[in-house]
């Protein structure tokens, strides 16, 4: 039963807003009882697929799907497969350039003033930074805007949980002063083939910088070898991930 509503809900049967029959009407309609009606609905509401209200205008309805929790199930579940080495890093890798050259490519056909005028501010911020050690949000930004400049909702969904992996299993004091150097002007090279909207310069743009950053990552990669309460517990206040 929790299926047959989980499909209907899926392909557009039914959509957002619309309220679901009580549950006695249900039981009727399924051919089962009611406790087993209860449990799809909580199954169901437990998948952000509907939700139940109290009062005079109550009743459970289909939810609307929300992208933001998407991209944190799909960060937590990514995490938890590479933590338990079912996914390597350079799997992570590989699949981040599969979708960020592309991307790169539809920028430079797509992007808008303001967002060259946004990646511009990202590249001039980490120029200064990086003579001071680097830091990870300009450069988390500057991808972000590649993938939203590339005018395609599905990029940032699929690829920022990627990034996000990423970035939590290096810690940020293991990147040398070098690798946020050439992080910088890897992205003002990009940006520029995507102002004069050189596709092609774009994605091989790309490609060369996340090559750059997958050396980077299977050097300073090593599993952990300690317990992983010990390292909670021992773990600083305030510890912060490279990119």
């Amino acid at each position: 039963m929790a299926d047959q509503l989980r499909e209907a809900i899926v392909t557009g049967s039914l959509r957002p807003g619309d309220r679901l029959p009580i549950e006695p009407e249900l039981s009727t309609i399924f051919g089962v009882s009611r406790s087993t009606i209860r449990e799809a609905l909580r199954l169901l509401s437990s998948q952000d697929l509907v939700s139940t209200s109290r009062g005079i205008n109550g009743g459970t309805f289909v939810m609307a799907a929300d992208p933001a929790k998407l991209r944190e199930y799909l960060t937590t579940r990514l995490g938890l497969l590479s933590g338990a080495q079912v996914i390597s890093v350079r799997e992570l890798l590989e699949a981040r350039e599969m979708f960020e050259v592309p991307a790169a490519r539809l920028a430079a056909r797509l992007r808008s003033e303001d967002e060259l005028d946004e990646l511009t501010a990202c590249v001039a911020e980490e120029s200064a930074l990086a003579e001071r050690g680097g830091d990870f949000e300009p450069h988390r930004a500057f991808h972000s805007l590649v993938l939203k400049a590339a005018r395609n909702q599905l990029l940032p969904l699929t690829v920022e949980p990627i990034f996000q992996v990423l970035r939590t299993r290096f810690l940020r004091p293991a990147a040398p002063a070098q690798f946020w150097r050439e992080t910088a002007h890897d992205h003002a090279q990009i940006l520029r083939h995507i102002r004069s909207g050189d596709e092609e310069g774009a994605a091989v743009a790309m490609r060369q910088h996340l090559d750059h950053l997958a050396r980077t990552y299977v050097d300073l990669h090593v599993e952990p070898a300690v317990d992983p309460l010990t390292a909670l517990s021992s773990r600083p206040a305030g510890g912060r991930p490279f990119g």
